[in-house]
């Protein structure tokens, strides 16, 4: 919504009305669906992840395995980051010193 919303504003005010148009219904349907449904399901809320981390997971991901990337460098980072968690809990004591 960003960014769509002051580029689609940009093309109603220059009288491109077709490309505002489809912009506009564009950032609606697609990336407001996406930023709605489908990353909550493949990212989680629960997992209190960082936005920006996820991203840079999700790129790194599609970067070296390709599309299954998409879907494995979440899970990946997930389980390095409760790995790293109960290391923190095991090691508490020798962590603390």
């Amino acid at each position: 919504m960003l960014i769509w919303v002051p580029a689609a504003i940009t093309l109603f005010v220059t009288q491109h009305w077709i490309a505002g148009l489809v912009l506009t219904l564009w950032g609606i349907f697609v990336v407001g669906t996406v930023d709605n449904i489908i990353k909550p399901i493949l990212i989680g809320e629960k997992a209190q992840i960082h936005p920006l981390m996820s991203f840079l997971t999700i790129l790194g991901g599609i970067f070296t395995m390709g599309l299954p990337g998409l879907i494995v460098a979440p899970y990946l980072l997930s389980l390095a980051l409760t790995f790293l968690h109960i290391y923190k809990l095991e090691y508490k004591s020798i962590l603390d010193r």
